[in-house]
């Protein structure tokens, strides 16, 4: 329907860390941007130092994904489910570029239901992270 506005989906694979260098070696095989952090209050009124974001979005998140999914551990359920979702917008956008059309069109009712059940399902997962003593553990 005209003026209805489909939910959107953003893929993004992000890595942070005090120490730039190791982002700068991350971004040169990689690609992607790098993002600098002030320090802040975190929810538990720690300060949180400085930091620097590396960040891919969208096809080529899902493409840095598929090339590290074989080596993790904690986050390979996680990561597998952000290929899915990423492989079936791309299928979208290739279907609808098949039929000549270019810009913003509707996802279906199935089509929306699908990306926000991976979305719930990556959500679950990542709250199952605990951290102890500064190693993770899935719970």
């Amino acid at each position: 329907m005209y003026g209805q506005m489909s939910p959107r989906h953003v893929l993004s694979v992000q890595i942070s860390s005090t120490d730039k260098r190791t982002l700068d070696w991350v971004r040169e095989q990689l690609g992607g941007k790098m993002l600098y952090e002030h320090s802040r209050i975190s929810g538990d009124g720690s300060l949180r130092a400085d930091a620097w974001k590396w960040i891919v979005l969208c096809k080529r998140a899902g493409e840095v994904l598929e090339l590290i999914v074989p080596y993790l551990k904690t986050k390979k359920a996680e990561a597998e489910l952000a290929i899915a979702l990423q492989h079936h917008m791309q299928e979208h956008l290739h279907a609808k570029r098949m039929h000549g059309k270019r810009g913003i069109s509707p996802l279906s009712a199935e089509q929306i239901a699908f990306r926000d059940n991976i979305k719930n399902q990556l959500t679950l997962l990542k709250r199952s992270y605990k951290t102890y003593n500064g190693e993770t553990h899935v719970s």
